[in-house]
């Protein structure tokens, strides 16, 4: 008999919403319901009772008939991933970028899903490096002179030359 080891769980992007939906509804350990989860998502409970029935048969979940949902061991470290994947990427794209929270977020929510492991580190390291970049002022200096080229498209601001506009 061959010890090979199983294949990577793969989740499609609407398994890892409703992963995602569970943990940010149960807390620290509250009980999540069915309709709970229509709600968050808005969608129908049908939608939510095929979604649970699949993310059971992968062993992320648990469901009492009627009852409860929870998430296993191994759904709540996807679904702390798919949380913390998508709290960088909006915190890049509002306190980095600039995009105003409402798009930063559904961004986020979209890019989540997708991002290669490699990108998601190096962005992880990115957000960490802004956070203890060396500087006295509330931003990094750097990044205030790209809110201001953002803003004025004006790099004289910056490295202190001509102005250029794009």
């Amino acid at each position: 008999m061959s010890n090979k080891s199983k294949p990577p769980l793969t989740l499609s992007q609407s398994q890892e919403d409703y992963l995602k939906a569970m943990y940010l509804l149960a807390g620290c350990g509250g009980i999540v319901h069915v309709r709970d989860v229509a709600e968050k998502l808005d969608v129908k409970k049908p939608s939510v009772v095929a979604a649970v029935k699949n993310l059971a048969d992968k062993g992320l979940i648990t469901h009492e008939r009627y009852g409860s949902l929870s998430l296993t061991n191994k759904g709540k470290i996807i679904a702390a991933e798919v949380c913390e994947r998508h709290r960088v990427l909006f915190e890049f794209f509002n306190k980095v970028l600039g995009v105003d929270k409402e798009t930063a977020e559904k961004d986020a929510c979209l890019v989540e899903h997708y991002i290669s492991p490699d990108t998601k580190r190096r962005l992880f390291k990115f957000i960490e490096f802004v956070h203890r970049f060396p500087s006295e002022e509330k931003d990094p200096r750097w990044l205030d002179h790209f809110r201001s080229y953002m803003a004025t498209g004006r790099t004289d601001i910056c490295a202190g030359t001509k102005e250029k506009t794009v």
